[in-house]
């Protein structure tokens, strides 16, 4: 039997500094909060249980038919042929007839769920030589990035979101003035050089195709339009290609032009999957994959509710009025960038109809991997529990994938934290 030893570790103190974060409150964010009473480490890791129970019951209980809607149920089904076409790949990884595609969705802050898929599939053998495509949005791009150039920098990669992004260093309301709410160029310097420096040459020398996807600045009230940028071919490269694939404008800083073009967020626009297989059949002598693997940044409960949250519509709401004000002014492409962050948003509410079309989709096995509700948001910034999320959704898919659970889920350790822990344990030792 696996010894989880390590993580429960990890889980007591991140209830304990919970704890301790909550008995620090101030008057005002006590009134704000509305939590009642102060809540101990038992209470915080309860509620967590609560959550993780209601999730089992609503996704991992088959014969509690009444709890495991048919709806979810129609999504397993579809997932298991890819599992096996996924696995049957890595046992043979010269049937190159038997071709595989993993598509990496956008979702903010939300990335450590699919940076804890992206681990366990490696681990499992799903590496980047048997897997022929991978298309990475926003988030995902990030991921995906990593993902193809191997485990090692996947585990970089993944302790560089956790321990640098996990703070208001990235995301930050008080700099709305100045346009850089997230600064996305923190993770452009974070992977240019340093302990995160990303190796592109690995990147670009992967077998898989690596594609993200960006939106067309858009006019007037039009929907945006989404385009594909080939990471290993774009100038001045895939870091670049990246940061444009999570631009937001009036949000994220500066813009990088890939291509001598500015693009957005490719989160703005619809998934078509038609889309994303047209794109394989290009680069692959006109066959579409055997098998897509989807990974969404968002539980299965989330998905069911598809509606914005209240932070995501108030800013709807700002960018509708700042739009408004400079196409008085006569700004038109300044208006329609900010329209474009109003639809991106929205379009949430239709993108329940894009996912069953997947289901209607013939000649290709096309599933989905929902991760376990962690509790993160779009813009979470804690990082233990980003580094919780992490543990779950790599775990849980070693479980749909049929895997054996290792004692614990590799980690790559910062130089931090290894000069942190050498401190306390030298203090421990005077």
């Amino acid at each position: 039997m696996p010894d989880f030893s390590k993580e429960r570790e990890f889980h007591k103190g991140r209830w304990e500094k919970k704890a301790q974060q909550e008995s620090e409150r101030g008057p005002f964010k006590r009134f704000v909060d509305k939590n009642g009473p102060d809540r101990d480490a038992d209470d915080f890791m309860r509620e967590e249980a609560s959550r993780d129970d209601k999730d089992f019951e609503k996704r991992r209980n088959p014969e509690q038919k009444e709890l495991l809607h048919a709806e979810y149920k129609e999504w397993l089904k579809s997932l298991q042929p890819v599992i096996e076409g996924f696995m049957e790949r890595v046992r043979h990884p010269e049937d190159t007839e038997n071709t595989t595609m993993i598509i990496m969705m956008g979702g903010g802050m939300r990335g450590p769920y699919t940076a804890g898929q992206g681990i366990s599939l490696q681990m499992m053998g799903i590496t980047p030589d048997v897997v022929d495509m991978v298309i990475g949005t926003s988030t995902g791009a990030v991921v995906a990035t990593a993902f193809v150039a191997g485990l090692e920098e996947m585990l970089k990669s993944t302790t560089m979101m956790i321990e640098e992004l996990s703070s208001k260093n990235f995301i930050d309301a008080a700099r709305v003035l100045k346009q850089e709410v997230i600064k996305l160029r923190l993770i452009s310097d974070l992977w240019s050089q340093g302990e995160y420096k990303i190796d592109t040459d690995k990147v670009v020398g992967s077998h898989p195709d690596l594609l993200y996807t960006v939106t067309e600045p858009v006019r007037g009230d039009e929907e945006p339009k989404v385009k594909y940028l080939d990471a290993k071919s774009i100038s001045p490269g895939p870091i670049a290609g990246v940061i444009s694939s999570m631009s937001i404008p009036y949000i994220t800083g500066d813009i990088p032009a890939v291509n001598g073009v500015k693009n957005y967020d490719g989160g703005f626009g619809r998934m078509n999957i038609k889309n994303d297989i047209e794109e394989f059949k290009k680069r692959h002598n006109g066959k579409p994959p055997k098998n897509i693997l989807i990974l969404p940044t968002m539980p299965f409960e989330y998905f069911e509710e598809m509606i914005p949250t209240a932070d995501e519509i108030k800013f709807a709401k700002f960018a509708r009025r700042r739009a408004g004000s400079l196409m008085r002014a006569g700004s038109l492409d300044g208006a329609a960038s900010l329209h474009q962050v109003e639809k991106g948003l929205l379009l949430k509410h239709e993108q329940r109809k894009a996912f069953e079309l997947i289901q209607k989709e013939t000649g290709v096995h096309i599933g989905v991997l929902w991760p376990p509700n962690s509790g993160l948001t779009t813009t979470s910034i804690d990082g233990d529990d980003m580094k919780e999320a992490v543990l779950s959704s790599a775990r849980d898919t070693i479980k749909q994938f049929g895997g054996k659970q290792p004692d614990e889920i590799p980690e790559y350790v910062s130089e931090k934290k290894r000069l942190k822990e050498a401190i306390a344990d030298f203090k421990k030792a005077v």
